[in-house]
């Protein structure tokens, strides 16, 4: 069923249930990202061993200290499996260069830095309050990187989101606050416990070929209160959220977010939403495009996007998206949550609009609606539309 409309600013263009299965994908193979940087310090000539049994973490450490004191360079890992217990703190300058049968490893050991104190946490959900509590993590650095064609792997010993972490345990695989200029191409991140990569604040992103395996855990990847960000070639298999962009409270700031370019993706959410918007939404969000997405699986909605505290999300566009497995195929709606520092009124969505979307497979008789607003559904149905 082909149908055009336009709601309360939203538009939807060539929107299409089918029944059946959609056609095969093609895909395209991860390929290394290349650095640019000027001097390589291997973690092997700072200690490090890569059986998969030593404690690599001071090596590692050692490497990315001389790389930023050298005025930046890449840190590089030769193929072995790097056993990490304790949190890698990056460096402004420095590429993590993940060669071809490179791993590092999580570690059952409570030796993680632990969660910081936030006076924001009553703002948003623990796991977006606390970031030193990661493999790495880094707080106003500039110029950073993770990339070639290697894996990073919580080893399914980090938290998910079904308790807090004690002291010393991890939840993330990699966590980044107030960044600029940040590639995270090429590499694999499997089992992320809460979050496979979260990052807030940010300026400046670019993405390619990033593989993410984390559905047997929890997010893929949270990009949060982040600007000028493109995503090509990712695939993401999350658990709960796969690709997500949100803006919460959690630095004590309402901060802008948008600008964003996401294309030739592959996106799958066993329990929740493939590509998503909240529902933390504190600060506004505008000057999105999403092209070329496949999803291929989404226990709640393919396309989602609430405005929950407050946020105004404007200037979305999704064009040429295919999407099997799905309840819901488009999903939207405003609430009066508010969790935002900034005494915030009702959330807005406007200017949205959606051209060549295909869902083959999808359920709408169980589903929450093609299109669900805080005021209207918009349901897959011959006969019409019924509330």
């Amino acid at each position: 069923m082909n149908r055009t409309s336009t709601l309360s600013g939203i538009v939807i263009a060539a929107v299409t249930i089918l029944s059946g299965s959609a056609a095969a994908d093609a895909g395209s193979p991860a390929g290394p990202a290349s650095s640019a940087a000027a001097a390589v310090f291997n973690v092997r000539d700072y200690g490090a061993v890569g059986d998969g049994h030593v404690n690599d973490s001071p090596a590692i450490a050692k490497a990315i200290t001389a790389a930023n004191a050298a005025g930046g360079g890449t840190v590089e890992f030769a193929a072995g499996t790097y056993k990490s217990k304790n949190t890698v703190h990056l460096k402004s300058n420095v590429t993590i260069q993940l060669d071809a049968g490179s791993t590092v490893l999580g570690s059952v050991a409570e030796t993680y830095d632990a969660a910081e104190p936030n006076a924001n946490d009553r703002y948003q959900d623990y796991g977006h309050s606390h970031f030193h509590d990661a493999m790495f993590y880094g707080d106003n650095v500039t110029d950073i990187g993770f990339t070639g064609s290697g894996t990073i792997d919580g080893g399914g010993y980090l938290v998910t989101a079904t308790r807090n972490p004690a002291a010393g345990e991890a939840d993330k695989i990699i966590s980044l606050t107030r960044c600029k200029n940040l590639t995270l191409s090429g590499v694999t991140l499997r089992r992320g416990g809460h979050f496979a990569a979260l990052i807030n604040d940010c300026d400046h992103v670019v993405s390619d070929h990033l593989t993410i395996d984390t559905a047997g855990d929890q997010d893929g990847w949270n990009i949060i209160s982040t600007t000028n960000v493109t995503v090509t070639n990712a695939n993401i298999s999350a658990n709960d959220d796969a690709l997500v962009f949100k803006s919460d409270y959690a630095l004590g700031a309402k901060l802008p977010n948008g600008h964003v370019t996401v294309t030739n993706s592959t996106l799958s959410a066993r329990c929740c939403n493939a590509l998503m918007f909240g529902s933390e939404t504190c600060g506004d969000f505008t000057a999105y495009q999403f092209q070329g997405i496949k999803i291929t699986g989404a226990g709640k909605s393919g396309l989602g996007m609430v405005s929950m505290d407050g946020a105004t999300i404007s200037d979305v566009h999704y064009r040429d998206i295919t999407m099997t497995g799905v309840r819901s195929p488009i999903f939207q709606k405003i609430g009066t949550r508010k969790r935002c520092g900034d005494n915030p009124g009702v959330g807005h969505i406007s200017n949205v609009t959606y051209d060549n979307i295909t869902a083959t497979g999808s359920n709408p008789g169980s589903a929450q609606g093609l299109l669900d607003t805080s005021c209207v559904r918009l349901r897959p149905c011959v006969e019409g539309c019924h509330p």
